[in-house]
């Protein structure tokens, strides 16, 4: 249920512009720097409803950094290759899996996804921020959408551990 959300949110931002771009090759931007192959201008301004209130992406995101554990593979999915990814951070692990591979020439940074390091964002000069399955308070959204236009998770997004909390009897 959470995937279908976050892929709708996602989905917001690029489905019409992929569809449009099927009538008009010639609106189709490069792939540098993390830019959609499928998503023209003609898509925004878009809006996203989410958690903490509505995020306007002005124009088609060019820096795009995901800070939910999987929120770079509907990203990918869509055409769109983030300049940063979110993940354990150990010298093992990798976000990038088998069949998202292809999407990165290397492996983009991993940022710490148990803890936002606002520097580091800061720093990437992102243009639009994904922190859908990241567990972002409202605090951190606050600092963060300061930074670029952020999507949080969907008003209805519970917690991973919530259903492992202990209730009362």
């Amino acid at each position: 249920m959470h995937r279908r959300q976050f892929l709708a949110a996602l989905a917001g931002l690029a489905v019409a512009g992929g569809v449009a771009s099927c009538a008009n090759p010639a609106n189709q931007p490069g792939a540098e720097e993390g830019t959609p192959s499928a998503a023209p201008d003609a898509a925004f301004p878009a809006t996203v409803k989410h958690r903490y209130g509505t995020t306007e992406v002005p124009a088609a995101p060019k820096r795009i950094v995901c800070l939910g554990q999987t929120d770079h593979d509907p990203t990918v999915a869509l055409g769109y290759t983030p300049i940063a990814l979110a993940g354990f951070v150990d010298s093992t692990y990798t976000p990038v899996r088998p069949w998202n591979k292809q999407a990165f020439g290397t492996t983009p940074p991993v940022l710490n996804m148990l803890e936002i390091e606002f520097e580091k964002v800061a720093a990437l000069e992102p243009d639009l921020i994904l922190a859908v399955m990241s567990g972002t308070t409202k605090g951190d959204y606050a600092k963060l959408s300061a930074m670029a236009p952020t999507v949080a998770q969907p008003a209805d997004y519970e917690d991973w551990a919530v259903p492992l909390s202990p209730t009362p009897s």
